[in-house]
């Protein structure tokens, strides 16, 4: 393994929690809706295509709407305009990221989300850290797209085999290791993460 310099973040269950049953649950507390909304929005090819950029949210709601009856359009409506309100940061990365900032990798984030990510990106302070960010709204393509990742390393010019890529995704780890980076499956254990990092004299 040559040596790592730049560390690749993603965002979703990484720096914030990113759970659909948690969020749609703010919203209404009926099983049956929940899971209907669910399917019906985070799991579906419209929330997909918010995060690609090529779908906006007054579409995404239209869409949506056609698909559950008309008594859930007002929660489609609201969990649409607020779910971002919502999100959890997960505090206990940001010692590690403090850390790696300080031994002097450069930090960036790699994540699909559509452009509301604007709106909270300052709730989640491990985000002053970073060197760069680029998320999939702003270049119309999703990880695991081989695409995203050449973005990403032509934007900041980046070696891939110098960066390590952590996310919780298997399909987007492959997709990064197949690109030619490295590549880490987080599972929300900093402790295993820590341990790998310490293991690779990253820290």
């Amino acid at each position: 393994m040559s040596k790592i310099k730049h560390i690749v973040l993603d965002m979703g269950n990484v720096l914030i929690e990113f759970s659909p049953f948690d969020i749609v649950s703010r919203f209404t507390q009926d099983i049956d809706t929940i899971e209907t909304l669910i399917g019906s929005m985070f799991y579906s090819s419209i929330w997909r295509s918010l995060d690609e950029g090529t779908l906006d949210e007054e579409e995404a709601k239209k869409l949506i709407c056609k698909k559950v009856e008309s008594s859930l359009h007002p929660i489609v409506h609201q969990i649409i305009d607020e779910w971002y309100k919502h999100i959890d940061v997960k505090e206990e990365i940001l010692p590690l990221i403090k850390q790696l900032k300080e031994k002097g990798y450069g930090l960036y984030l790699l994540s699909n989300a559509s452009e509301r990510f604007y709106d909270y990106k300052d709730q989640v302070e491990a985000m002053s850290y970073l060197d760069g960010i680029l998320i999939s709204a702003d270049v119309l393509v999703n990880k695991p797209d081989f695409k995203i990742y050449d973005i990403l390393c032509q934007k900041f010019s980046l070696n891939p085999d110098e960066c390590l890529f952590i996310d919780d995704m298997p399909v987007n780890i492959k997709a990064a290791i197949d690109f030619g980076m490295h590549g880490y499956l987080y599972q929300g254990n900093i402790e295993l993460l820590t341990r790998y990092l310490k293991r690779l004299s990253i820290i």
